[in-house]
């Protein structure tokens, strides 16, 4: 009965969302933040991602899928997590003329909505701290224009 009342209370939204992350992102180096980060280390290696770099509180990871290939960054802490785009190969990466704004396939899209699921489910089976997913940027002042997919090695 006390079980179900937690889980009650954590599906009703009395633990911080993830989701509220952004500029209040905090980059602690606590319990929550150690934990948050192994959650993403453990859904990069379930999606065969490649982590590039880690200097905490930041995550540098490759996907790779046949000429599609993207560079994306990770800036947990205690609070949650950020994805963000930080260069791609094959994905259509252009700006708008006309707006200025950073476009990309759709393809990119849904494969951060997979790795934020799955980074999501890590953190459920810890089964404590904060649970749900992160949100997801293309932040073009970090984009970096490439040539080719093998421009982006490791």
């Amino acid at each position: 009965m006390k079980r179900a009342l937690i889980l009650i209370f954590v599906l009703i939204g009395c633990v911080p969302s993830l989701r509220s992350v952004g500029p209040t992102l905090e980059h602690h180096t606590g319990a929550q933040s150690a934990y948050n980060a192994q959650a993403i280390f453990q859904a990069l290696e379930r999606l065969d991602y490649q982590v590039a770099s880690h200097t905490p509180p930041t995550i540098t990871a490759i996907y790779r899928d046949r000429s599609e290939v993207f560079r994306v960054r990770i800036d947990y802490g205690d609070g949650g997590y950020q994805v963000s785009l930080v260069d791609s190969a094959g994905m259509h990466q252009a700006t708008d003329a006309r707006t200025g704004m950073m476009m990309i396939s759709d393809r990119y899209h849904r494969y951060i909505s997979r790795l934020e699921t799955w980074i999501g489910r890590m953190l459920e089976r810890g089964g404590g701290g904060n649970t749900g997913s992160g949100g997801s940027a293309v932040a073009s002042e970090r984009v970096i224009p490439l040539t080719s997919p093998t421009s982006l090695g490791t």
